[in-house]
């Protein structure tokens, strides 16, 4: 199933160290990742504000989408109105 049509995302790695978070972090910030836009900044930020608002569940944390959504959607809403943030530089 394409990423787009998921209903649920589960997390394979409940417990991860510092070292692994600092090289997704790495990745996500450097050249090597396709994505450009500013799009995983947002995303990133919204699952920095929703970390301690999930759910505890028996398998763990529980976030729907509808919630990271809402943070994202709050967030970039905030950015583009306030201070006219452009998706992708003007590069032709």
């Amino acid at each position: 199933m394409a990423g787009w049509d998921l209903k649920c995302g589960p997390i394979k790695e409940f417990y991860i160290n510092d070292d692994r978070i600092w090289s997704l972090f790495n990745y996500v910030f450097s050249d090597s990742c396709r994505k450009r836009n500013t799009y995983k900044y947002g995303l990133i930020k919204s699952l920095l504000d929703s970390l301690f608002s999930g759910k505890k569940t028996g398998m763990g944390i529980f976030y729907t989408y509808e919630e990271l959504f809402a943070r994202f959607a709050e967030n970039y809403w905030n950015l583009v109105i306030k201070y006219d943030l452009r998706q992708m530089r003007p590069d032709g």
